[in-house]
């Protein structure tokens, strides 16, 4: 039996540096091999071949079976979310052991578990004790002392069959008959798992005597000394912890990983850090901005000077072999404990003369390597080929090369851009499992070019940062909605059907609202921008940005409101941070300097294309608090369901805030944040959180933790790819995957220009039936009402409109799931194919289909005059389309036919909710 001792033993001396270790790759010591003593007994072949097939194991250990072990990761989380309880079951049965305490030898011993590439997917956590089983020579009955800590067994199957081994490993001495076969078995899952043996067991077993002794007997055939004479030894490996930042130094070449991931990675002709001076010029019309950045100094911090590593931090500081007067230091160190994949907090500290301000950082990068987020980003899913200011603006019109496009850019620079968006946020998640967030209001640029790094260039000389990894992406984004927090959940209210976009006054309104009721319709609010009046500009009708009732042109609207509320129905409004001069409301802002100022210290009155008007300085907490008691008084208090919280895009960078912790530059990005804080904190302060519902379109990093719901802003009102409807599925998909998880569009778009760009039937209706599909259907009549098609303009489109939402009520139930697991566990509402089925290659690629919760698969129809549509099936589940109930399973591309009203929706056969789909595919199907 003592060969498998000698084997436990080969297992425990095979080890290399920890990670967390300055590795100096050109000194390291060749292994030292085992010699056998030729004066002794021979070690047997099998020991041999074992120490072999270890080595083996280590050295093959690759990506893809790192993937496989991510995949198959979710039994062994499941267990050890229970695993804490664990250690206080088994303290009644540890008691006994202390009669017999010279049988019971503690050995301490951390392995590092499957070296290399699975070392940073398998982790058992704890405090580790390796339990020697009482001695049969004294008849005491064979007990495992399993430790007391036995701590979450995580984020991969090796840690169930961890578990396993530890369980097993107490059976087996109860029952001697077992232990050969049992201890064979243990044994080979010890060796699958472990591949070699923490870097400290080495040390750990030289400097402790009594086991020192007990491996030399091991190895020599000795006799033992009691009380090992007649014990069996048994390594019950309880917990691995194992340091999992590495910083390798190779003369100028330096390495820094995290598990089996590199992160940063500097070499002689490519620096990780470059420091440099700059110029910037922002030019803004109507909310569309021309950046011009000119680069006067580039230089590499091309020469490493230094480094340090613990398990836990590395910092390593470069200077420029041109200009000593130049260095920075980058620091990586993990900032969470007892999880297990914490996060890390990235720091670049440069000391540099105060005329540099522009900064580059380099992250490592694969070239099959995938990347996504970058906020609410509408043209693809996919960043990885292109670069992506940070800086929040009006979308554009047309956004791409076409008509539209040259034509509202030469008119006001407005055609926008692939990358222009309302909501830029510093932050991309990565195929990689690791989601990176930069702390930093300047303007900057996320490129993802090049093949092998990703690089990020501000307008700073330091950076603050946040990486965030995950075993799998869902689990991933996840900690990056609940790093950034979690939206609340929507009310019931808002999910029963349509919010209709009305306006023109109170009998408009109702006259609108009663011919949708009278068709079956299924009204959740009307929604009405011009409630606070209009004003006739150069540029046409436009409403009077002074946020308050106007009784005048809503005559008798809070009798209304009281009305429809015992319909349950709700009227929504209209609002902005911005007051037309000559309101009353400007008036008092101004007169209290609660409006962003010019450089003479007064309040900046900006053109917003026919009228102008002041900006409430929310960077200010005594103007925020002032808004967001007005937003209270005139909204929350007159009794409105909610509201559009418009715009936050249009500050100028010769604007100046009261508060001196923003510059004119990192103000402009700061105030979309501080615009859905200050909503935020109206609903919170009237206590209408989870009632009152405003929905906004800008935003960046941190705005999601604010926000109850998003909506994807002013598409035109058409079929293209750039800025049309189907923009918003790619927007909301990178939205979600930012941590904004609970979003909508208005319904056939917004920017109308008339006789080209005017709303059809088709593309009202087809959005429409797209809509059901998201947690929100709402309206908008557009910038031109009388251009475009609206749900009221013929008899078809209302009864076909009115339809759609049955369908969205009954799907209320599901609705509400969904919102409530996105709230509770940080999983958008409308997710890409590739977060719920990651191992299957072809569901990466698809932009335009979206999963609505984890059981219905939506595909939009996104072109004109279609009568069939291919959908992508992922994955190896059985789907059933919701219309003609055929089943299909993935992967596989199918065409369906695809009638207006009959969107191509497919459900999962094994669905919890899949009595309620194919109710409704029987109750409104053809």
């Amino acid at each position: 039996m003592w060969w498998r001792l000698d084997a436990i033993v080969l297992l425990l001396c095979l080890s290399r540096p920890a990670l967390g270790e300055v590795i100096e790759t050109e000194e390291q010591k060749p292994v030292e091999s085992v010699e056998e003593n030729d004066q002794q007994e021979s070690v047997p072949d099998s020991v041999t071949a074992l120490s072999v097939f270890v080595r083996s194991v280590n050295s093959v250990w690759n990506k893809n079976v790192v993937r496989t072990a991510m995949d198959l990761s979710h039994p062994g989380r499941l267990l050890g979310r229970h695993a804490r309880d664990l250690s206080s079951i088994l303290d009644p049965f540890t008691a006994p052991l202390s009669g017999v305490a010279q049988t019971v030898t503690y050995l301490p011993v951390f392995l590092q578990v499957l070296a290399g590439g699975v070392s940073g997917i398998v982790e058992v956590l704890g405090k580790g004790i390796v339990v020697v089983a009482s001695g049969m020579g004294y008849g005491a009955s064979a007990v495992a002392a399993i430790g007391r800590s036995i701590q979450a067994l995580s984020t991969s199957v090796p840690s169930l069959v961890a578990a396993l081994v530890v369980v097993g490993g107490a059976i087996i001495f109860l029952y001697p008959g077992l232990q050969e076969a049992a201890f064979t078995v243990i044994a080979s899952t010890v060796l699958a798992l472990a591949g070699r043996a923490a870097a400290g067991a080495r040390t750990f077993v030289e400097e402790n005597s009594i086991i020192s002794s007990f491996a030399s007997c091991c190895n020599t055939k000795q006799e033992m000394p009691r009380p090992f004479s007649y014990s069996l030894i048994f390594l019950l490996v309880a917990t691995l912890t194992e340091a999992r930042l590495k910083l390798i130094v190779n003369g100028n070449d330096v390495l820094v990983t995290y598990g089996d991931v590199e992160v940063f990675h500097h070499t002689p002709t490519r620096s990780l850090l470059s420091i440099g001076t700059g110029r910037a010029g922002y030019t803004e019309i109507s909310g569309n901005f021309n950046i011009t950045d000119i680069i006067d100094e580039h230089t590499d911090l091309d020469t490493y000077v230094d480094g340090s590593a613990s398990d836990t931090l590395v910092n390593i500081t470069f200077t420029s072999s041109t200009s000593t007067e130049l260095s920075a230091s980058l620091i990586v160190q993990e900032t969470e404990t007892g999880v297990a994949l914490p996060k890390l907090s990235i720091s670049v500290i440069s000391s540099v003369p105060a005329e540099y301000n522009r900064l580059w950082v380099k992250f490592q990068a694969e070239v099959d390597e995938k990347v996504f987020g970058g906020g609410e980003q509408y043209t693809y899913l996919n960043l990885r080929g292109y670069d992506f200011p940070i800086w929040t603006q009006e979308q554009g019109i047309g956004r791409d090369s076409g008509l539209i496009h040259n034509v509202t850019d030469i008119a006001a620079n407005a055609g926008g851009d692939y990358s222009t968006t309302y909501w830029p946020q510093a932050s991309f998640l990565s195929s990689r499992h690791y989601s990176l967030l930069i702390h930093d209001l300047h303007y900057m640029v996320l490129n993802f070019t090049n093949d092998d790094y990703h690089e990020v260039y501000l307008h700073n000389t330091g950076l603050q940062a946040t990486m965030l990894w995950g075993s799998d992406l869902m689990e991933t984004v996840q900690k990056v909605t609940t790093e950034l927090g979690k939206q609340p959940v929507l009310p019931d209210w808002i999910m029963t059907g349509a919010t209709l976009g009305l306006q023109r006054g109170t009998q408009e309104m109702l006259d609108y609202y009663n011919l949708a009721k009278s068709a079956g319709v299924n009204v959740s609010a009307l929604w009405i921008q011009d409630w606070s009046g209009t004003t006739e500009t150069l540029f046409g009708h436009r409403v009077y940005w002074n946020w308050k009732w106007n009784s005048t042109y809503y005559p008798g609207l809070d009798t209304a409101i009281d009305q429809l509320a015992q319909e349950g129905v709700r009227v929504m409004v209209y609002m902005n941070p911005h007051l037309i001069v000559g309101g009353d409301l400007y008036e008092e802002a101004d007169s209290l300097g609660f409006l962003l100022k010019n450089d003479l210290g007064d309040s900046f009155q900006q053109d917003f294309g026919g009228f102008m008007g002041g900006t409430v300085d929310l960077t200010s907490e005594a103007a925020r608090n002032w808004y967001r008691d007005k937003i209270i008084q005139n909204l929350i208090d007159f009794g409105v369901g909610g509201w559009m919280a418009d715009f936050g895009e249009y500050t100028r960078t010769d604007m100046i805030s009261e508060n001196s912790a923003f510059t004119t530059e990192t103000l402009h990005n700061a105030l979309p944040v501080e615009w859905a804080k200050c909503n935020r904190e109206a609903l919170e302060t009237s206590g209408t959180l989870g009632n009152a519902v405003p929905f906004m379109r800008s935003g960046g990093l941190g705005s999601s933790g604010y926000q109850i719901l998003s909506w994807a802003g002013d598409q035109n009102v058409d079929w293209s790819y750039g800025d049309g409807v189907a923009s918003t599925i790619v927007a909301a998909l990178n939205l979600g995957l930012s941590g904004m998880g609970v979003t909508h569009f208005d319904i056939g778009g917004y920017t109308t220009q008339a006789p080209f760009l005017k709303r059809s039937k088709e593309l009202f209706l087809r959005s429409a039936e797209y809509a059901v599909f998201t947690p929100v259907m709402r309206t908008h009549e557009g910038n031109k009402p009388e251009s475009n098609h609206q749900f009221y303009t013929d008899e078809e489109t209302l009864n076909q409109f009115a339809r759609l939402t049955q369908i969205h009520a009954r799907l209320l139930p599901y609705a509400k799931d969904i919102v409530q697991q996105s709230s509770n566990q940080g999983i958008p509402v409308q997710r890409p194919l590739f977060l719920q089925y990651e191992g299957d290659v072809g569901s990466w690629d698809i932009m335009y289909q979206y999963l609505y919760g984890p059981d219905l698969l939506v595909a939009p129809v996104t072109d004109k005059m279609m009568d069939v549509w291919p959908v992508y099936i992922p994955g190896g589940d059985q789907w059933i389309h919701l219309w003609e109930g055929t089943e299909v399973t993935g992967p596989q591309t199918v065409v369906v036919n695809t009638t207006i009203g009959y969107p191509p929706v497919f459900y999962k056969k094994d669905s919890p909710w899949a009595t309620l789909f194919l109710e409704i595919g029987q109750e409104f199907g053809p």
